[in-house]
């Protein structure tokens, strides 16, 4: 299980830093050559906001996992998915 788990925690960092390096490149590309229109760099440019805050949250979720405080059993918030709420 512990292999398991520090694969994945690799895999998902990894997916973070891959992310983080594409769109950081198109970023600093697009700020240095000004070829394209505004709005296709503004779209581009949003895309890469949305892709590094995914990426962010892919890094968090890779620390909660790799210190133990994200169990699959019990979800992120270390509650059980199973149990019934009584109102």
């Amino acid at each position: 299980m512990f292999q398991n788990r520090k694969r994945a925690v690799w895999l998902l960092r990894g997916t973070s830093l891959w992310t983080f390096w594409v769109w950081g490149t198109l970023v600093r590309n697009m700020i240095i050559d000004k070829t394209h229109s505004l709005g296709f760099r503004a779209v581009h440019m949003g895309l890469a906001v949305i892709s590094i805050s995914l990426g962010i949250a892919i890094w968090i979720v890779s620390n909660r996992l790799n210190s133990g405080r994200f169990d699959s059993t019990t979800g992120a918030q270390g509650r059980d998915l199973g149990a019934k709420h009584s109102s």
